[in-house]
């Protein structure tokens, strides 16, 4: 992709976003997406490096002044929240992204399934008939390998576990514990603690939480029509806890 088509691009998803966040802009922000947009286009003109690095200043400070403005927004949000709870619940459901997509469904013999339980029971036993159990008795064999060095134990310090709950993407679902990625994100150096003692915990005594074994599976939509089953595809979602702990093996067996 060239570099002006990736700068178009950007360019439009960025008045999008400002569109969608036009709620909470000022006129500050808007002065601010002026001129990045002005230079962009002298730099769609031009296609010299120094009014790129110009357009990249502006744009930056767009970025920058945008999400000031959102969070003082959400600040008198909260703020207001008692006395306003419709403007809190309004913005709160705005940002949600888990939508029920799920059409009415239809059995082999064309009879319409409404209920969310009958939905889900018949999702369930779709995703179980296509589920191939790998045939545990035809596996390779071993190679004859020289062992350079034993895992006695998974070595990690309560840093190691803060950097990766810094690192987490909180635009991820959260697992059947319901511990949403963002609350790690953004509570990660007190959380960095106690989840740094129940993981030593639960390598030491072999154990897992029981939700941390479970996952929640969401139909996704392929293509076709909505009303046959055969057209979605499962996704497991599994608890970010857990996914974290396991980072920590892995990186220690690498």
């Amino acid at each position: 992709m060239s570099l002006s088509l990736s700068l178009s691009l950007s360019l439009s998803l960025s008045t999008c976003l400002c569109l969608c966040l036009f709620v909470f802009l000022n006129d500050k922000v808007f002065r601010k997406i002026k001129k990045k947009k002005e230079a962009f286009l002298r730099f769609k003109e031009t296609k010299d490096d120094k009014d790129y690095l110009q357009y990249a200043r502006f744009r930056n400070a767009a970025k920058s002044e945008a999400r000031k403005a959102l969070r003082d927004y959400e600040k008198e949000v909260a703020k207001k929240a008692k006395g306003n709870p419709k403007a809190f619940y309004s913005y709160v459901n705005g940002k949600l992204k888990t939508r029920s997509n799920i059409a009415d469904l239809k059995t082999d013999i064309g009879t319409n399934v409404t209920s969310e339980t009958e939905k889900a029971e018949m999702f369930n036993k779709y995703f179980s008939s296509v589920f191939v159990r790998e045939d545990g008795t035809q596996l390779p064999e071993k190679l004859d390998l020289p062992i350079i060095q034993f895992l006695e134990n998974v070595a990690f310090s309560q840093d190691d576990v803060l950097q990766l709950l810094v690192k987490t993407n909180a635009c991820k679902s959260p697992g059947p514990d319901n511990i949403q990625p963002r609350v790690l994100k953004e509570c990660a150096t007190e959380l960095s603690s106690p989840l740094f003692r129940l993981f030593k915990s639960s390598l030491t005594t072999g154990t897992l939480p029981d939700q941390w074994k479970e996952a929640k599976v969401s139909p996704i939509f392929k293509k076709g029509t909505r009303t046959d089953v055969r057209n979605y595809r499962p996704i497991s979602l599994t608890s970010v806890c857990c996914k974290t702990m396991e980072k920590l093996v892995r990186n220690e067996v690498l």
